[in-house]
């Protein structure tokens, strides 16, 4: 009997520690959270007057609180005003920034940041990068040359503590459904084994 409580003890400390780590310590000091990003693309597209880009993306948190897009101002040399918005499924511009071109690497993250919006998971929104640039001018953005989508990713922040630990465990209950199902349970069955195997050592 006591070998077998022993075990229990065993089991809810592993438990217990899995918890905190994943779930209490990123709930209380990652206060903005990483969201969906499409980073792949290593192409640099123009951006001027004549092109717009329109990337739709799907809020996969709540609470989005940032979008950035990938520019580039080769040697810095142009002073070209470029302007991100963030819009939602009606296309209607809810935040905006503007950015000259000194503001902008070679290449660099452009972040528009904001209070967080009030948004669920799987709202749909718009990032809209415009530019007053004339053609062939030296600002670029990085994208998809067939279909004009570009690299950007997103945050999140959740107003409060026990929003952010139902936001954490939110996540990481999708992040484990979402994986592999032969991963997923080769993994369990990696923990039961360990488990009977300190359960008989004990």
């Amino acid at each position: 009997m006591l070998k077998r409580n022993n075990f229990y003890l065993l089991v809810l400390i592993e438990i217990s520690f899995l918890f905190f780590m994943l779930i209490i310590i990123p709930s209380i000091f990652l206060t903005e959270k990483p969201g969906i990003s499409q980073i792949s693309f290593e192409n640099i597209l123009p951006l001027d007057k004549n092109n717009i880009y329109n990337q739709i993306f799907v809020s996969s948190r709540n609470n989005l609180n940032s979008v950035s897009v990938l520019l580039k101002n080769p040697a810095l040399r142009s002073n070209d005003q470029v302007t991100l918005e963030l819009q939602d499924k009606n296309k209607k511009t809810i935040q905006s920034l503007e950015i000259s071109g000194k503001g902008i690497e070679d290449p660099g993250w452009v972040k528009l940041k904001f209070s967080p919006i009030n948004s669920q998971k799987g709202d749909i929104f718009y990032v809209k990068i415009t530019s007053n640039a004339q053609k062939d001018n030296d600002l670029y953005i990085y994208g998809n040359k067939e279909n004009n989508n570009i690299n950007f990713k997103t945050s999140y922040k959740s107003p409060n503590l026990i929003d952010s630990l139902k936001d954490n465990l939110s996540f990481q209950k999708d992040q484990f459904l979402s994986q592999n199902h032969f991963q997923t349970v080769l993994y369990l069955t990696t923990l039961v084994i360990i488990n009977f195997l300190l359960f008989l050592s004990l």
